[in-house]
Order: structure tokens, then C-alpha cells, then sequence
């Protein structure tokens, strides 16, 4: 009887296992090099140890994203491995719960409907104060309100259709598709038991994860949630569950180290470093204002240790798009959403209100109502710069249409080099191949590099690059400061490839994304010499408007009638330039009709004169300065489903 008691006392006082010892850095843990951070997360996702886990914020950033970016990320996770990829339950109903509200429709509207406030109570309040006082030269008051209605009114208008557009729920769709193949499986119960009293104890002691939630006790239901759908309940533990449940798959498969997938930077996960500390030139060079590395919390580190996780990773959409820039380009359109998050810099503000300035006046000059007076850089004290760098003239016998020929081009070597790299480079490595190439160092390339630097631009732009767009609108916008040679040269380049192929064919009128932005320079004296010679090249060619050849004001004539039932729009029958249809209402190649063009639905479309102008002006290359119409362009019509773009049509006489 004896010894069978004290067995039983042996078996009751099991000696505890020893625990895990932690070694390091962890309350005094430094920023981390980002470059060591990136090479670190990349070795762990060669690891099989290794497990990810989506947030909620992570789940709904990539519903958001475009079709070809979210592809290529889930393009990325099967290279990786899928089966270590797992979306936590608590992720699932959060993510569930934002579908039901619409949460990602809700917030386009509102950014779209912020963004058209601002614009109509600037144009409001600017109009108020326009004069030609205000900019310093004749007309500019209203050459301002000008510029300003053309820009922004296109935009608003494709943001309307911004709104109708079905991406969000294709996205919201695709990620729930993701979601139920990669949800972790085990009981919920398990995770939420005694949750309540852990969130209270972490709350009163600011212990991560989710004290940062803390305001969301209560259940208060939100004005934007729906009596059936979109109670918000009291979701302050969300975050603690998430990390629990986590925590269990990770001690069930053995990991050894884990990453989450989290677009938040709360400092309840985050120990938010704030300035450049660990941030290295390679992601300042990807990155226009990089965040720094995401260290988690040191209470997490030691959580996950101490249940037998080597490594916790935090992993944002950012360092992601990095990661997977350097991970091939087929990941480049992930990583462009990623890391092009940023308007390109402004230059030093003397400087761009000179150069916006001069750009304004010369317009002005060529309308014949005034001219830029060379007044706005008075004002400037301290700030020595010319207008524009005049120290090296062009090279006008380079300015020939043999240059724009891939064949017939005599390209300096390391001109070529350079060209070929900015051509093959990931769209992130070409950005940052472009920023640095500023005005003053491209003085030193040969005239015929700069031309072919111009043409392979312009072949990159067609296809939708946006470093590329973005370098041809810097030339664009800050032409008056570059020096003659740089200016020239280059928009030569640029100019001619708009109008001839690499074997130096006309080409047919087409649907170019840059030829609105390289048009608008046409006009501009600073280009003159280049526009001139592109111009005499092109004589005889049937084209509605030859480059140098008039700055007279192209006139469309909007021919429209009366609807059968006398309520909807005038339908649209052509839109001429003297007796020439731009447009027939039998397009048969579907992408050159209007709603294709536009994204629309197949069928019948109300638009505005406007904007079916813009498009009609970058098939025909016609500068947008220069077109004028005969109705109010913000009139809308009606556009007939097999409408489009004429691509037969040639000047009369030619």
C-alpha cells in the first residue's frame, strides 16, 4: 500500500521541463540594416521551417491591388512553397466581415469624393484670386484656369468610372478564393477561451499584441454599418486571437520561425523606429520615402520564443514589394504597387515656378494674347540659377531622321550600354536608373545616345512603364531649365519615335499613353529645332497635324442628333476635322472602340464630348493646346456600341 502511494507521488511531481533560455538583444535590440533584414527574411522562406501568416490589413491591402499585381504575388507564394502560406480563422471573419460592409468600395468613394472636393473648392478659391498679377505675365490668370479645368476635369471623369468599376469585387473575390485554400484548420474555441481576461491583463499592462485596440471595447456599433450585416460587435481582441491562434499552428507543425504578412504598423506588433536608421541606399534608391525595417515588439519576440519559435518576422506590403523586386521580373507589377506609392519630386520651388512660368508665356505668346515678360524670377533672392543652362548648344546635325532607325543609329558604346540597361531593367531598377539621370549628367552623353535614350523611352511608355511616363513628363514640365543639347536631343528622340517605328515607317494612328504628354511640348519654342526637323521628315504624310508645321487652333466639329424618344443624350453621328470623320460608328476591331477604351461594358454609353476628344486626339497626335471644339466639351452624348476611333482617316489632300 505504501509503495503504491508513493508511486503515485512520483507520477504527480513531474519535474518541469527547464525553460528556453533567451540570448541577445531584445529590450536593447538596435535598428536593423535593411539589407541585412531582406537577406535574413529571404533565407528564412528557403527554410521549410519556416510558416507564414496573413493579417486581416495584409488580406485586404492585396484586395485592393490590380489583377496583374495580386497575381504575380500569389505567383511568388506557389514559387515560395503554398503550403507554408496559412490564413488564420480570425483573419477569415474579419476579412468576411469586411466583404459584408463593403469595405473596400466604401473607401475608393471616399478618397475619390475627397479628392473632387479639394479639386472644386481650389478651383473656387483660385478663381477668386486669378489675375495676371498673381503669376507675373499677361493672361496667365487665365491661362491658369485653363490648364487647371483641362487637367483636372479628365480626371474626374475617370475616377467617376473608377467607381463603377467591378475590380473591387473581383479583387475581394480572388482573396476569399485564397482564403479558403490556405485557412488554418482547428477549432476556434480553443483560442477565444479565457480571452476576455488575458485582453484585460495585456490592456492594463500595454503587453502586445492589441492594447493599441483597446478604445474598440464596448461593441459600439459604426455609422457606416448596416442593422444585418455589419454589426461591429466588440472586436478589441481581434489581434490577441489572431496571434494565439497562430502561435498554436506554429507549436502544432514544429516551425521554426514564422513571418506575418501585415499591412498595420501599430506599436502594439511594431517597435516603430522613427528617421533613417538601418535604411540603406538601396531602398532610398526603390523607395521614395521608405519606412523603416518592421521590428516587431520585443514582448512578442520573447513570446514566440519561449513557445519554441526561433525567428518572428513582420513583413509589410513595402519590404515585400522589395523582396520580390529583387526576386525576378515577374514579380515586377507587385512590386511597382508596392514601392510606386509617391508623386515624383517637385524641383527646388524657384526653379519649378520658372519653369511652369516660362512654359505658361510662351503659350500665351502663341495664342497672340501676350507674351512671358521675364519678370518671375525677380523675386527669388539668393537662388542664382538662368532660367535656362545655355553652356552647350545642340547638335543640330545629329537632329536627323536616321537616328531614330535602330539600324542606322551610330551609338557611342557606353551610351548603348546604358540605354540597353535602363531597357531591360525591372521597372523598380528603371526608376531608379532614370532619378539618377539628371539633366546635368545627361550633358555628357553624345547627341545620337540622347536621341536613342528619347525613342527607347517613348517604346517603354507605350507599353504602360510608368518610370518611363514619369522621365518624359520631367522633360515635359522642366524642359525651359534643361540645356538646349539635353532638350533637343532628347525630345527629338522621344518626338520621332512617336511617329516612326524603329525601320523608320510612319506609324498608324494608335492609342499612346505618352503622346498626349510629348505633345504638349510641341508648341513650345525650346523645342523648336527638333519639332522643326521631325516635321520637314514627316511632310507629305497625310497626317492631320505635322509638328512645326501651324499653331493654329484645330477645330472639331461634333455632329450629333436629337434620341428617338426625345429624354436620353443626343446621339454622336462623327466628330470631323474640316470634312474628315474621325470616328466611324462601325468600328469592327473591338479595341478601337470607345467603351473598350474607356472600360466600359459592351453596348451603348453616355460620355462627355471631352472625353471622347482626348482619345480621338492621341490616336490622331493632335496637341491638346491646339484642339478646340464647337459644343461644350462637357456636354455629354450618347455613344452607340460599335463607336470608335476612325483609323483609315488621312488629311485631305494628301
Amino acid at each position: 500500500m505504501e509503495v503504491n502511494k508513493l508511486k503515485s507521488v512520483r507520477l504527480r511531481t513531474k519535474v518541469a521541463p527547464t525553460a528556453r533560455q533567451w540570448s541577445g538583444a531584445l529590450i536593447g535590440a538596435e535598428p536593423e540594416n535593411a539589407d541585412d533584414y531582406l537577406e535574413r527574411v529571404k533565407k528564412c522562406l528557403e527554410e521549410s521551417g519556416t510558416h507564414v501568416y496573413f493579417d486581416t490589413s495584409f488580406l485586404m491591402w492585396l484586395a485592393k491591388a490590380g489583377e496583374p499585381s495580386r497575381s504575380a504575388f500569389f505567383d511568388w507564394l506557389r514559387g515560395v512553397g503554398a503550403s507554408r502560406f496559412h490564413v488564420p480563422l480570425w483573419s477569415a471573419h474579419e476579412f468576411f466581415k469586411h466583404r459584408l460592409k463593403k469595405t473596400v468600395a466604401r473607401e475608393v468613394s471616399t478618397d475619390i469624393k475627397a479628392f473632387d472636393d479639394a479639386a472644386v473648392n481650389l478651383y473656387e478659391k483660385m478663381r477668386l484670386y486669378c489675375s495676371d498679377e498673381l503669376f507675373g505675365f499677361k493672361n496667365s490668370g487665365m491661362l491658369f484656369l485653363d490648364e487647371y479645368t483641362r487637367t483636372i476635369q479628365p480626371l474626374r471623369g475617370m475616377l467617376q468610372l473608377a467607381q463603377k468599376s467591378e475590380q473591387f469585387e473581383q479583387g475581394i473575390q480572388a482573396v476569399s478564393e485564397f482564403i479558403d485554400n490556405r485557412l488554418l484548420s482547428g477549432p476556434l474555441d480553443d483560442v477565444i477561451a479565457n480571452v476576455d481576461f488575458d485582453e484585460r491583463v495585456r490592456n492594463r499592462g500595454v503587453i502586445p499584441p492589441s492594447f493599441k485596440d483597446a478604445h474598440k471595447r464596448g461593441g459600439r456599433k459604426s455609422e457606416q454599418d448596416s442593422d444585418d450585416e455589419g454589426a461591429a460587435g466588440d472586436n478589441s481582441f481581434g489581434d490577441l486571437i489572431f496571434w494565439r491562434e497562430t502561435l498554436r499552428h506554429a507549436a502544432d507543425v514544429k516551425a521554426t520561425s514564422i513571418i506575418v504578412l501585415t499591412a498595420d504598423r501599430k506599436n502594439d506588433w511594431f517597435l516603430n523606429h522613427h528617421g533613417d536608421k538601418g535604411l540603406t541606399k538601396a531602398v532610398h534608391r526603390l523607395v521614395q520615402k521608405p519606412r523603416p525595417v518592421p521590428a516587431p515588439h520585443p514582448l512578442l519576440r520573447r513570446e514566440a520564443f519561449d513557445k519554441g519559435i526561433g525567428q518572428l518576422i513582420l513583413l509589410d506590403p513595402m519590404y515585400c514589394g522589395v523582396l520580390l523586386e529583387s526576386a525576378g521580373g515577374q514579380y515586377q507589377s507587385f512590386a511597382l504597387a508596392a514601392l510606386d506609392t509617391q508623386l515624383p519630386k517637385l524641383p527646388g520651388k524657384p526653379s519649378a515656378a520658372r519653369s511652369w512660368a516660362t512654359r505658361f508665356g510662351v503659350t500665351s505668346s502663341l495664342l497672340g494674347q501676350g507674351s512671358y515678360n521675364g519678370k518671375q524670377g525677380q523675386g527669388d533672392e539668393g537662388d542664382g540659377e538662368e532660367l535656362q543652362n545655355a553652356d552647350k548648344p545642340a547638335d543640330l546635325l545629329a537632329l536627323h531622321v536616321d537616328n531614330l532607325s535602330v539600324a542606322l543609329a551610330k551609338l557611342s558604346k557606353p551610351g548603348e550600354k546604358r540605354i540597353k540597361e535602363v531597357q531591360s531593367a525591372p521597372i523598380v531598377k528603371r526608376a531608379s536608373l532614370l532619378q539618377d539621370m539628371d539633366w546635368l549628367v545627361l550633358d555628357d552623353w553624345t547627341a545620337t545616345d540622347l536621341i536613342g535614350l528619347g525613342r527607347v523611352l517613348v517604346r517603354l511608355a507605350d507599353t504602360g512603364d510608368p518610370p518611363s511616363q514619369q522621365f518624359l513628363a520631367r522633360l515635359r514640365d522642366e524642359a525651359p531649365e534643361i540645356s538646349e543639347f539635353v532638350r533637343e536631343s532628347l525630345y527629338f528622340g522621344a518626338l520621332g519615335a512617336l511617329y516612326y517605328t524603329d525601320d523608320l515607317l510612319v506609324r498608324a494612328p494608335s492609342n499612346s499613353a505618352v503622346a498626349p504628354v510629348l505633345l504638349d511640348l510641341v508648341t513650345m519654342p525650346e523645342v523648336g529645332r527638333a519639332t522643326a526637323a521631325i516635321g520637314d521628315a514627316l511632310s507629305g504624310t497625310g497626317l492631320f497635324y505635322v509638328p512645326g508645321s501651324s499653331n493654329q487652333s484645330l477645330v472639331l466639329e461634333v455632329v450629333t442628333q436629337p434620341a428617338a424618344d426625345n429624354k436620353s443624350k443626343s446621339d454622336l453621328l462623327a466628330i470631323k476635322l474640316g470634312d474628315i470623320d474621325l470616328i466611324t460608328t462601325l468600328q469592327i476591331e473591338e479595341d478601337h472602340r470607345f467603351s473598350r477604351l474607356l472600360l466600359l461594358p459592351d453596348g451603348a454609353f453616355d460620355s462627355a464630348v471631352g472625353t471622347l476628344i482626348e482619345i480621338i486626339a492621341r490616336y490622331h497626335r493632335l496637341p491638346r493646346q491646339l484642339v478646340a471644339a464647337n459644343i461644350d466639351i462637357d456636354q455629354h452624348v450618347r455613344v452607340s456600341e460599335f463607336c470608335g476611333v476612325e483609323l483609315e482617316a488621312v488629311s485631305e489632300g494628301e
